[in-house]
């Protein structure tokens, strides 16, 4: 005489649902044999579902390649469409401090745009920018938020150019431009003082 399933899961200390789920899964002919069940189980396991990778020859290799090239995961998935950009400005001093390389993150995509200048000076910078991106259609451009350099002073060029909005972060809060600190600390990594030309 055997026990219900009931009885049996609170032996077990597991829900009755998980128990009833294991019966109808793996009966033979309306019985439940523990030494069938097993083997099914075994036979799902190695025919479980393939990931995407064992699957994508191409998604492997190009997964491979970004590894290889240092990227990491969230970079590799984070290739996603964008609709309004909202851009944080940084300026990183190579070498001399003389040259300088402005760099913008936009804030979804997380898409990165450098930019050379040989100086600091705020009429170049925001000229190089404005180049950037002047073949942007006008509502793309949503906002620009910059650092409170001086190199960022002669901002109403950029908001009659591309009649986007101009922000600036508050001194010392790095936080306010995380996405750039963090892009800025990659950069870093291949773009060092002494490669910079």
């Amino acid at each position: 005489m055997g026990l219900s399933i009931r009885s049996i899961s609170k032996k077990l200390l597991r829900h009755p649902s998980t128990l009833y789920r294991e019966v109808n899964r793996n009966k033979e002919h309306h019985v439940y044999l523990p030494g069938i069940a097993h083997q099914y189980a075994v036979s799902r396991a190695s025919n479980g579902r393939r990931s995407k990778l064992e699957k994508d020859g191409y998604l492997r290799d190009y997964v491979c390649r970004s590894l290889k090239k240092g990227w990491s995961p969230e970079q590799i998935s984070g290739r996603m469409k964008y609709q309004k950009l909202t851009i944080y400005v940084c300026l990183q001093f190579m070498g001399n401090k003389k040259k300088v390389v402005t760099t913008l993150v936009e804030r979804k995509s997380r898409m990165v745009f450098l930019i050379k200048n040989n100086s600091k000076h705020s009429k170049g910078v925001m000229e190089r920018i404005g180049n950037k991106f002047e073949n942007l259609p006008q509502q793309m451009l949503k906002s620009i938020t910059f650092d409170q350099g001086v190199e960022f002073a002669d901002y109403r060029y950029l908001e009659d150019k591309m009649s986007c909005n101009v922000y600036y972060c508050e001194t010392h809060s790095p936080w306010q431009k995380g996405s750039n600190e963090n892009m800025n600390g990659r950069i870093r990594r291949y773009l060092t003082k002494n490669n910079y030309n």
